[in-house]
């Protein structure tokens, strides 16, 4: 599968070339979601990347990172449109969102941000659906990649990935009553969380960023 980076005013948005494999299909499989629990999952999706998103950035831009990370959650709660757009707007101004050189950590810093943009454009844009599954596909495929590279070492990251998806998805669907808060709390104890970060810190070693 190739990344094409397109240097557009999206330019944090990978353009997946020749075919894009869905890893859960929401209008197929949950077409009762409205937005706000569609974004509620590409929170989530976001919360599952964030040990990876805080492995690969530079120590320097780890506080912003984790503060993005709060105000989506924040956002989750809220809804605000106004807000979603800000942390959109932000994270593409990021310095990490110019980055096309994958042989540096800051490119693996921007894959995963590039969830985070998506969860955000969940609420600020009219195709929620769109965003939704942007954030679910782009969660995977990093999984997918750091466990391909790590090795037969690596756990299966992409199946802990799509799991743990489909578990928050089939609470939201069940229209329960637990709040945002709640269900994110679930998506950060999802055993993605703790083993990819794990692995990220020897995806780094295996390409020789840290010794």
């Amino acid at each position: 599968m190739e990344f094409k980076l397109v240097a557009t005013k999206d330019r944090l948005s990978n353009v997946l070339v020749g075919w894009v494999r869905v890893a859960v299909d929401l209008v197929r499989d949950f077409p009762s979601l409205d937005r706000s629990k569609l974004a509620v999952f590409a929170t989530g999706c976001a919360v599952h990347i964030s040990a990876v998103l805080l492995q690969f950035a530079r120590p320097a831009r780890r506080e912003q990172m984790q503060r993005w990370l709060d105000e989506l959650s924040e956002l989750a709660n809220s809804g605000d449109v106004k807000i979603a757009h800000s942390i959109k707007n932000a994270i593409e101004s990021a310095p990490e969102a110019e980055v096309d050189d994958s042989n540096v950590p800051d490119y693996m810093a921007m894959r995963a941000l590039s969830v985070l943009c998506y969860a955000a454009q969940t609420w600020a844009e009219e195709d929620s659906v769109k965003y939704a599954q942007w954030s679910a596909g782009e969660a995977a495929d990093l999984m997918r990649d750091i466990a391909f590279t790590v090795g037969s070492s690596a756990p299966p990251l992409e199946e802990l990935e799509i799991t743990a998806q489909r578990d928050l998805l089939a609470q939201l669907d069940a229209a329960s009553d637990m709040s945002a808060s709640a269900l994110l709390r679930i998506a950060h104890e999802a055993p993605v969380v703790r083993s990819s970060g794990t692995a990220a810190m020897e995806y780094a070693r295996v390409r020789g960023w840290i010794s």
